[in-house]
C-alpha cells in the first residue's frame, strides 16, 4: 500500500488467499465493504489506532482468521455491520 492511501477500498484485497497477516499501516482510516472477503489464509489482524471505520463484511469468509489485534483505545466493532465477526450466527 502506498504511504499515501486513506482508505482500504471494496473488495480491494478479496480473495487473496496466501495472505496470513496484516497490519494496517497508520496512514490508513478506513477499511471498505468486503476488503478481505475470501482471505483464507488470514490468521491475524492488526487494527492501528489510525482506523475509523471497518466497511460492512470486510472479513466475510476469512474462516483461517485466530486473532485480531486492536492498537487503540477508542475503537469499537459495530456488530450489525458484521464487519468482522461473521460466521458467530451461522449453523
Amino acid at each position: 500500500m502506498p504511504n499515501t492511501a486513506k482508505t482500504i477500498g471494496e473488495r480491494a484485497y478479496s480473495g487473496y488467499s496466501r495472505i496470513t497477516e496484516i497490519t494496517i499501516p497508520k496512514n490508513i482510516n478506513s477499511i471498505g465493504r468486503n476488503a478481505f472477503e475470501g482471505c483464507s489464509g488470514l490468521i491475524n489482524f492488526t487494527i492501528t489506532d489510525s482506523i475509523e471505520n471497518i466497511g460492512m463484511l470486510a472479513f466475510k469468509n476469512c474462516t483461517g482468521l485466530k486473532k485480531i489485534i486492536v492498537q487503540s483505545s477508542n475503537f469499537t466493532i459495530d456488530i450489525r455491520k458484521q464487519s468482522i465477526i461473521h460466521r458467530m450466527y451461522r449453523n
